[in-house]
């Protein structure tokens, strides 16, 4: 999955306006308009504005896209696993807006 595309799921599901976003990253509107369309590549600098300018919970929604659509679900599953135990034993701090209620196991 390309990021325009996961970006494009994202700002769907988070019912977020492309203009919103590119008030909110400093992007210009047709500069985001052209690279949501695969017409236009960003640079990076322009795409971590973007990321930038997310809400917290939509920008770990996009990085989440793009991670499950590069891995096989039984990693995942196992990725998770191992991320949660640490989690639990404090040797990872968790430091995201996520309910409580999407962490327990």
């Amino acid at each position: 999955m390309r990021i325009s595309e996961a970006l494009n799921l994202t700002l769907e599901h988070f019912n977020i306006t492309g203009r919103e976003l590119a008030q909110r990253s400093g992007v210009t509107e047709s500069a985001l308009s052209r690279f949501r369309c695969g017409e236009k590549d960003l640079q990076a600098s322009s795409i971590e504005k973007l990321f930038a300018g997310l809400p917290s919970e939509a920008f770990h929604y996009l990085m989440a896209q793009l991670w499950l659509s590069r891995n096989k679900p039984e990693s995942s599953v196992q990725i998770l696993r191992v991320i949660a135990s640490n989690i639990q034993t404090g040797e990872v701090a968790l430091k995201t807006s996520f309910p409580e209620t999407l962490l327990a196991s």
